[in-house]
């Protein structure tokens, strides 16, 4: 075989450059706020088997991914965010390989009783998440969310401080920074009857993660987001 010379070219939205406020108390949304939910926004991958036509294997993941989305979601909501192509030769013939990212906005056809709010982590990001982290490795589930809200519960967001820092919020406004998705719905106080787990909010660095644990696994602690279902 002949030495193989790989390529990877990715087309990404241009990401924003606010940095969140260190020391910030985390509080839960005001009654305004909370009346007004944001919307979900998950993404699907389509990865295409290896191909001599580039359009063959761009439009393969495409199909691939909206084939996901369209299990639990109107396609009509959905549409292409990123495309990453690997280029390469064997024995002189040009090969591609597509992953396309599709992504959703807005509020699934089904949304699930509960979702388990799991911590995932990838080159020093943390990204806790209901819906999935493509290219990031598992760490533990952190409880369980609600899909819908329930007495007593109020919505957690997933938001973006920076050029990747995500974070958790109570608040749809992302406490001035970029919305990300919703992702469930936490108790704001432990119900009577219920088995639960307390949230927390905590710090690393400049790097944010959640956690159990009220001290953080001994890092800086910015305060309880709520009570996740056991």
């Amino acid at each position: 075989m002949t030495s193989v010379r790989r390529r990877l070219r990715t087309l990404r939205r241009q990401a924003g450059t606010a940095v969140l406020a260190t020391g910030l108390a985390v509080t839960a949304a005001s009654p305004a706020s909370a009346a007004t939910l944001g919307p979900v926004s998950n993404t699907f991958v389509g990865v295409s088997a290896p191909s001599v036509s580039q359009t063959q294997a761009r439009d393969d993941a495409t199909r691939t991914a909206l084939l996901y989305a369209g299990l639990t979601w109107d396609t009509g909501n959905c549409q292409v965010t990123q495309a990453d192509v690997l280029a390469y030769q064997i024995h002189g013939l040009q090969q591609y390989q597509y992953t396309v990212r599709v992504t959703c906005t807005g509020e699934p056809l089904r949304m699930p009783d509960t979702l388990d709010l799991v911590r995932y982590l990838s080159s020093g990001e943390h990204l806790s998440t209901t819906w999935g982290a493509f290219g990031y490795q598992r760490e533990g589930s952190l409880g369980s969310l609600y899909g819908t809200q329930q007495p007593g519960t109020t919505a957690l967001y997933q938001c973006v401080s920076g050029s990747r820092d995500t974070f958790t919020s109570p608040r749809v406004d992302c406490e001035g920074q970029r919305y990300g998705t919703r992702r469930g719905f936490v108790f704001q106080q432990p119900p009577a009857g219920v088995a639960t787990r307390r949230l927390y909010r905590c710090l690393i660095g400049g790097e944010h993660f959640d956690s159990n644990d009220p001290g953080c696994e001994g890092q800086r602690t910015e305060g309880l987001l709520g009570y996740t279902l056991a």
